[in-house]
């Protein structure tokens, strides 16, 4: 068995172990399987040759909430 990609424009929205037999299970038509390497997981970027990590998104500020007493 292998670690798959599920790429979904561009994006790889899942990862799975299959066997890749697609008489036993087929991915959605707008999904595409890649195999993946270890270190790939949702959000990386595929390009239909390289994989890209996902872009990093600054947290949002911390607001401070009044307390009620």
């Amino acid at each position: 068995m292998q670690r798959w990609a599920h790429i979904k424009n561009g994006v790889c929205e899942n990862v799975s172990i299959w066997d890749g037999d697609t008489s036993r299970w087929s991915p959605p038509a707008d999904v595409e399987m890649v195999a993946a390497p270890d270190h790939i997981g949702v959000g990386w970027l595929y390009d239909g040759d390289e994989w890209a990590a996902p872009p990093i998104v600054d947290p949002p500020d911390v607001v401070d909430l009044p307390v009620e007493e």
